[in-house]
C-alpha cells in the first residue's frame, strides 16, 4: 500500500481478524493505568486535604476521598484511551 493512503474498512477488519485478540494487553494497560492512579492519588489527596482543611477529621476525609477518586479515574481514562490506541492500530506494509 503507497504511503499516505490508508485501507479500506474491509481491509482493516481483515487485518484485526488475523491479529487476534488484544484483551491481556488491553487489561495489562488498564490495571497499570488504575495502580499509578491509586499509587499518586492517595498521597496527594492527603496533601491537598491537609492544606486546604488542616486537621478538621469530616472535611479532611471528604476532600482526601475526592482527590483520591479523581485522580485515579483521571489515570484510568488515560489508560483507557492508551489502551484502545494499541489495540486499534494496525500495521500495513
Amino acid at each position: 500500500m503507497p504511503k499516505g493512503d490508508y485501507p479500506s474498512i474491509g481491509e482493516y477488519a481483515e487485518a484485526q481478524k488475523k491479529l487476534g485478540s488484544c484483551l491481556p494487553e488491553f487489561r495489562a494497560t488498564m490495571v497499570k493505568s488504575v495502580q499509578i492512579g491509586s499509587t499518586f492519588g492517595v498521597p496527594f489527596g492527603i496533601y491537598v486535604a491537609w492544606r486546604q482543611h488542616g486537621t478538621q477529621l469530616k472535611p479532611f476525609l471528604g476532600k482526601s476521598f475526592a482527590t483520591w477518586l479523581t485522580s485515579t479515574l483521571t489515570f484510568t481514562c488515560l489508560g483507557l484511551m492508551g489502551g484502545v490506541y494499541n489495540c486499534l492500530r494496525v500495521k500495513f506494509e
